[in-house]
């Protein structure tokens, strides 16, 4: 991760959203960039359906690890 992210983390909770689909992440994408367009928002939109899957496996595996202290 990139110390943007990391510093996000920091200062709150995070929030992570799983959408399956075909062109899903390219969709994401573009909606997210017009949506956030302007803002200094803080987004992560996985580049493949290949990395996207092996990222949320991580993110959850993540979230559980912090639930447990």
């Amino acid at each position: 991760g990139s110390s943007s992210y990391a510093n996000a983390t920091r200062q709150g909770p995070v929030i992570g959203l799983q959408f399956s689909g075909d062109g899903i992440v390219s969709l994401c994408q573009t909606l997210l960039a017009e949506l956030l367009k302007g803002t200094n928002a803080v987004v992560f939109v996985s580049q493949s359906s290949e990395a996207a899957g092996v990222q949320i496996e991580s993110f959850y595996n993540f979230a559980d690890m912090q639930m447990g202290i």
